[in-house]
Formats: C-alpha cells, structure tokens, sequence
C-alpha cells in the first residue's frame, strides 16, 4: 500500500555513505546498437509501419507501439543539436578546462546521444555542425567505446 506523507515528521533523513553496486543491463533493443559499436558502426531500429528510426536502438516503436525487428546501419554522421559547458567536475571542483557535452542526432532519426566533444574550443561549438567519433582502440560493446566526438574537419 502507498502512504501519502501529508505530515514531514514521517520523513527519516540518514546520512552517512550508502556503499552499493549495481549492473545496468541493456536489454534486447539496446544491445544491437552498443555491440555494433565494436565495430565501429551505429545502428538504428526501424519501425515497419511507419517507417520511422530510433537511436539508441529499441524493440518497439514509440508512435504507433509496433513491435520492431529490423535494424539498419545509419552511415551519416551526427550533428550538434544542443550543448553545455561543465565548468565543475561532479564534485564540485573547477575544472582546468570546461568540459563540452552535446547532444547529437542523426538526420530523419528519433532520439540521439548525449557525449562529449572534444578537440574543439568553445567559440567553435555551433547547432547544425556535423561531428565525428573517436573511438577507443580495444572496444567492448558500450558507450565508453566512444572516446568522444569532434568536429568534423
């Protein structure tokens, strides 16, 4: 049963430090896309019905509910559709140099990724500008296989 808290004194506030782990899991939709960044290559799920794709990959399609089972290989690069700038580490230091995160979609593509653009000063961050990956050199089928993104030159 929920308990609506109408009153703060049934709130109980702990402090001190939780140690825990856990293990995310990327389920059937996801997988595709992050094992094919092995190889260095993104997928897209495509919805049969309405023709539509999604990036990261997934098993349905979030506008009509299809079941998805293809997935198609999206050749073109990704562009900046939004950024920040980190100023702080998550600590709440200051960092030496800010830190560039963006948002970047592919073309005719639903969703996208959030990661960090790198080689670039700020005054050279622009929506629009197509970026490339840089991938690591041993690569094991997850987002860090991504090292970052950069402008494309």
């Amino acid at each position: 049963m929920i308990e609506k808290i109408d009153k703060f004194d049934k709130i109980k506030i702990l402090k001190g430090e939780k140690v825990g782990w856990h293990r995310y899991t990327y389920g059937n939709g996801e997988e595709i896309f992050f094992k094919n960044l092995i190889d260095k290559k993104f997928f897209a799920s495509k919805c049969k019905n309405c023709d539509k794709l999604f990036i990261p990959t997934r098993i349905y399609c979030e506008d009509c509910f299809e079941e998805i089972n293809e997935f198609v290989e999206i050749k073109e690069l990704p562009y900046i559709y939004s950024y920040t700038f980190l100023f702080k580490d998550l600590e709440d230091n200051d960092l030496k140099e800010p830190e560039i995160v963006v948002f970047l979609k592919w073309e005719n593509v639903e969703g996208g990724l959030i990661h960090r653009l790198k080689e670039t000063s700020i005054d050279e961050v622009e929506i629009g500008i197509k970026v490339e990956p840089v991938f690591k050199e041993k690569r094991e089928g997850n987002i860090n296989d991504i090292l970052y993104f950069r402008i494309k030159k």
